[in-house]
């Protein structure tokens, strides 16, 4: 497998894992200041002048970007948590649910500017908490640290 197919695996094996870890959270989640439509950046702009890559690993995209953003261990980009009660309700009353996120991850590996894309209720903080606490290893060009703005998506559902 070559590393976007390996990168690919990996992202999506984060959201099956969010799937089996369907378990009670008791500490309370911070809620994750998402940008509105109305003040996200231009990235179509910042993509094209490669101010900042793009990854959407479902869709095997990767432009401007040698290296797509990863972990440390490089398994998985969401670390394991388990999805809050708020979230948990919400998917047995609406069923199994699809999240597409946007978030930018720095030069540091520090993601923010978070958007859902497709919302899944209550569950987009839940999620987006866990990306803000993976350690994430920055995307790269030429053997540089380079912004990139994610596309994930994510499968949500209780067993």
């Amino acid at each position: 497998m070559d590393m976007m197919g390996t990168q690919r695996f990996v992202w999506v094996m984060a959201g099956l894992f969010l799937i089996l870890q369907a378990c009670t959270t008791t500490r309370p989640l911070p809620d994750v200041n998402f940008v509105l439509q109305s003040n996200r950046a231009d990235w179509k702009e910042k993509i094209d002048s490669s101010k900042v890559g793009f990854y959407a690993p479902d869709k095997s995209m990767l432009i401007g970007l040698d290296v797509p953003p990863h972990n440390e261990g490089g398994k998985t980009v969401i670390p394991l948590m388990g999805l809050n009660k708020p979230c948990r309700k919400y998917l047995r009353e609406h069923g199994a649910q699809i999240l597409r996120l946007e978030f930018l991850i720095d030069e540091q590996g520090t993601p923010s500017q978070f958007y859902a894309l497709r919302s899944a209720g209550p569950c987009d903080n839940n999620i987006a908490m866990g990306v803000k606490e993976a350690n994430i290893v920055p995307a790269l060009k030429n053997g540089q640290p380079k912004a990139a703005l994610v596309h994930m998506r994510f499968s949500l559902k209780v067993r």
